[in-house]
């Protein structure tokens, strides 16, 4: 299924050469009180009036059989224990909604983001 890009984001998309990264976001609603916002960034960002803070993530590369139910890891860097403690008090972050989203930094005013998927 084709993904439908915004018009500035064909436009980044197709520039020959580009400075600017992509971004990619991940929403961890741990409860209704708790939310944790990260970005895959060397540095914090504001998008949609909210901080996300950065953090290195790793994303594998699953191949799908079309016979069991698609899956992949995400890697979360802990080397600060910051993600740890939260991982022990909310019981190993089991059955949150994580959402990714995608977004140009270069258009991070842009309130909708590229892509968005909700696990």
């Amino acid at each position: 299924m084709p993904i439908d890009l915004s018009l500035a984001a064909k436009l980044e998309k197709n520039k020959l050469s580009n400075n600017v990264p992509w971004i990619l976001l991940l929403e961890v609603r741990v409860n209704d009180e708790l939310t944790l916002y990260l970005c895959q960034n060397n540095e914090n960002i504001t998008w949609n009036g909210m901080e996300w803070v950065a953090f290195p993530i790793k994303f594998s590369d699953k191949t799908y059989d079309m016979k069991s139910i698609p899956t992949f890891d995400v890697q979360v860097s802990n080397v600060d224990q910051v993600i740890q403690s939260y991982i022990e008090q909310y019981h190993g972050l089991r059955d949150c909604t994580i959402i990714f989203r995608l977004v140009h930094a270069a258009h991070l005013d842009l309130t909708t983001p590229e892509m968005e998927e909700e696990f």
